[in-house]
């Protein structure tokens, strides 16, 4: 029995290295995600800025040493590249328009950021789940030392199966398989 019971826990521990994993993988998601969102907010406000002031002087390179002075003239109109499969494509889009698409993009950016931080949520809750509601992170030692005992009990005082209205939990091994009746 007390080999099954290290099995178990042995699985359990490879399983929360992996949950730590998938949450080290969304955390550079997140900063990847947060990047992108800092670069279309500023592209978006310099964007802006030319549409107020379209005119800008600057100096003109003629040759190697050589500059001029001159004024640089905007015409309100950006080259925006438009990504489709398999081959991208560039569109002429007027300030309005461009900075429209921006603010899409922007809004498609916070919302994966979203889904990322909701997954990063259950994957925190299952390993607290594991961990037995306990935070941080725990060895193979320490989690056999503190559970060995506990889960002889537990397996020891487990009903056989468990119904209810709806169905049925049959206990196989140290887990449940739940069978539900079927409504007619």
């Amino acid at each position: 029995m007390n080999e099954e019971i290290e099995k178990l826990l042995s699985n359990r521990i490879s399983f929360l290295s992996i949950l730590n994993q998938d949450i080290d993988t969304y955390e550079n998601i997140f900063k990847n995600i947060n990047n992108d969102i800092i670069s279309l907010e500023l592209t978006k406000q310099h964007i802006q800025e030319l549409g107020n002031q379209p005119e800008h002087s600057a100096l003109i390179p003629l040759c190697k040493k050589l500059y001029i002075p001159g004024k640089i003239l905007h015409t309100g109109e950006f080259l925006t590249e438009n990504q489709a499969h398999p081959n991208n494509y560039l569109i002429l889009k007027t300030l309005h328009q461009t900075v429209k698409g921006i603010d899409d993009r922007i809004n498609r950016q916070r919302q994966l950021l979203e889904k990322a931080e909701l997954s990063v949520f259950q994957l925190e809750e299952r390993k607290k789940l594991l961990l037995g509601g306990k935070d941080g992170d725990l060895t193979q030692d320490q989690l056999l030392e503190e559970d060995i005992e506990s889960l002889s009990k537990e397996v020891a005082l487990m009903p056989k199966e468990i119904k209810s209205d709806k169905g049925v939990a049959i206990k196989v091994g140290h887990f449940y398989e739940i069978l539900e009746y079927e409504e007619s």
